[in-house]
């Protein structure tokens, strides 16, 4: 299969993205578009991880000419929405609105349809359009966990909390492993300042993810509300294993340790 390796490099590319290697993201980005120069999809990640290490400009020159090549080959979703978010981001929120509603005239039977505009909605705070948007798509994908978790997010929005909740305990029981789930039962556990279950949530999180580095942060934010300071800051040590380039461990242990009256540890590490 000719397209097996190009596929394998999207696959590691989105992979990278997830476990937040911004810079080798980049640098394996650069590498693919090059050996496959004609792939769209490589040309997208390629802008997107341009776009994360904050290249704007050719990130921005990239996008427009996939943005074009999308139009005249019959508007190709993903392409659109790299468009869309690099206008939202450059404050060109009319201009990102439109070209998502042209879209969906155009394709009223494409989910991706509904919920890209509906996610633009979202920062309009024009919640009922957007749950109406995303009953839809619910319609045309009823087995769609993104949709089902945005429904969660929205229907609390417009106040339905009964719904919410409802539709957010069918959505753990049925997908356990996801991060969403994982991440909004450590949001509930630290309203109710419940160390203990931060830590076994966050512990859960690791074997499920091992490589996701928003796992170890909640082990250690867990364990730093349980008091087991030292812990904690043997934790981070974790993440920057995980990620050597990353400066947020770094930032964490200075300012636990300033916390802790350890001025010159915390210089050290910072």
């Amino acid at each position: 299969n000719a397209q097996a390796p190009a596929r394998r490099d999207f696959h590691t590319l989105h992979l990278l993205e997830e476990s937040g290697f911004k810079v080798e993201r980049l640098h394996y980005a650069e590498d693919v578009a090059s050996r496959f120069p004609n792939s769209i999809w490589l040309k997208a990640a390629r802008a997107t991880a341009l776009w994360e290490n904050g290249e704007r400009g050719q990130a921005a020159d990239l996008i427009g000419q996939l943005y074009q090549l999308s139009s005249e080959e019959g508007s190709a979703p993903y392409l659109i929405q790299l468009q869309t978010r690099f206008w939202r981001q450059q404050r060109l929120d009319v201009k990102a609105r439109k070209a998502a509603r042209r879209l969906l005239e155009q394709r009223p039977k494409l989910t991706f349809a509904y919920t890209h505009l509906a996610h633009l909605l979202s920062f309009k705070g024009w919640h009922e359009e957007r749950c109406a948007l995303l009953y839809q798509a619910e319609r045309l994908t009823p087995s769609s966990r993104n949709i089902q978790s945005n429904l969660v997010k929205c229907e609390q929005n417009v106040g339905r909390h009964q719904r919410s909740r409802i539709r957010s305990r069918a959505l753990h029981t049925r997908y356990p492993q996801l991060t969403s789930t994982f991440n909004e039962h450590f949001a509930e556990a630290t309203r109710h300042n419940d160390s203990a279950s931060m830590i076994a949530i966050a512990r859960g999180c690791i074997r499920a993810w091992p490589q996701r580095a928003k796992c170890y942060t909640q082990l250690s934010q867990g364990l730093w509300r349980a008091e087991r300071y030292t812990e904690a800051l043997n934790n981070l040590s974790a993440l920057n294993r995980l990620n050597p380039l990353s400066a947020d461990p770094y930032k964490q242990r200075g300012e636990w340790l300033i916390t802790l009256g350890k001025q010159e540890a915390a210089i050290k590490a910072w």
